[in-house]
């Protein structure tokens, strides 16, 4: 029994001593990944009271979050703080990172760019982006319900990007389990907040794809799935085209087709009542297939369909990107959702030539 209690206590004794040259060496190197994370989302992103918005900016918060400095407004936006004349001409901008601008420093968003040339052309417009990253389309409903139409807008403009009809973001878990991490008896050890913080990305990852389960989805959103009619043939025909691999496969499930339905029929409704015009501005996925072309063009085309049922304009970017270059434009070159600044200097230069044949200016 001795030489395996000495066997043991050696091992032990190893094992210690490894966790603490570890543990010297990440502090040497100044690792400390809670402090980084301490210093980004949760100290500009709270929990909203509404449930359907799930979380939002914290107004007037500054801080580094989505991987660029994010200053936000009085009302919770990021935007200047907005114009309280009476005479504003107020336009608001929906959307998850894309047009929230993750990754990207102020004044080069869409939003903005097009901000300067209304402003050009009329002082009294007042632009205030409403979107945030990993806002889906009925957060972006939501929002636009309970905190865009105290603003009495003119215009409301809605930047969508094909994933906003699935469940892609876990902001509001990671506010709880960022809570928990400075509660935790690890977070003071450089080895615990590895171990936390490696938990975290296989935790965001599981919730990811744990809340796209057909079922899972279904009961989520009960009460926000509008009905596909069995003899809509032209959406049914398009919804069997649709390839394989995320975002496409989403666009040939019933669920998550009747849940954008049902966010455009609300906005519609809200349009009606309340006098705005109302736009959808439709942004591609920075990728192609093996012969070159487009692989998620009959997504487009049934957002395209869904829109014009309830008489909402759409302007579809993937031409105008495709001909730029579709991974040209890539912000990462490993990243197939987000445009560069480029990519958003297209997208305004296209909304602005659409708003002149509208007549919107």
């Amino acid at each position: 029994m001795k030489p395996a209690l000495a066997n043991t206590a050696l091992v032990l004794v190893s094992v210690l001593f490894s966790l603490f040259a570890i543990e010297f060496a990440l502090r040497f190197a100044g690792y400390e990944p809670l402090k980084v994370m301490a210093a980004g989302k949760d100290l500009v992103l709270r929990r909203s009271e509404h449930p359907d918005i799930g979380y939002e900016l914290i107004p007037g918060a500054e801080g580094l979050a989505f991987k660029t400095d994010v200053k936000v407004n009085s009302l919770g936006f990021r935007s200047p703080e907005p114009d309280q004349s009476d005479d504003a001409r107020r336009v608001l901008f929906l959307g998850d990172s894309i047009t929230f601008g993750s990754e990207l420093p102020a004044g080069t968003t869409w939003p903005e760019l097009l901000a300067i040339r209304l402003e050009s052309r009329d002082p009294r417009f007042d632009v205030q982006n409403l979107a945030l990253s990993g806002y889906d389309v009925v957060q972006e409903l939501a929002v636009l319900e309970h905190r865009g139409l105290t603003l009495s807008p003119e215009l409301v403009v809605i930047g969508l990007c094909l994933n906003d009809v699935g469940v892609v973001s876990a902001n509001l878990e990671y506010l709880e389990r960022a809570d928990a991490w400075a509660k935790s008896s690890l977070a003071g050890s450089r080895v615990g907040q590895f171990l936390l913080t490696s938990t975290d990305r296989l935790l965001g990852r599981r919730f990811e794809a744990e809340a796209n389960e057909p079922d899972v989805f279904a009961a989520r959103y009960a009460g926000q799935i509008s009905t596909i009619g069995e003899d809509e043939m032209r959406l049914r025909g398009l919804m069997r085209e649709v390839p394989d691999g995320l975002p496409s496969a989403w666009y040939g499930d019933a669920d998550r087709i009747g849940r954008l339905r049902f966010v455009f029929e609300r906005l519609s409704a809200l349009r009606d009542q309340y006098g705005f015009r109302l736009q959808l501005v439709v942004f591609p996925l920075h990728e192609t297939a093996a012969d070159g072309t487009y692989p998620h063009k009959v997504a487009h085309a049934i957002v395209s369909l869904e829109a014009e049922r309830v008489r909402i304009p759409v302007l579809d970017l993937s031409g105008p990107f495709q001909r730029e270059g579709l991974i040209e434009l890539r912000n990462d070159p490993d990243d197939p959702v987000h445009p560069s600044p480029r990519g958003h200097e297209v997208a305004a230069e296209n909304v602005w030539e659409w708003w002149l044949k509208l007549r919107f200016i």
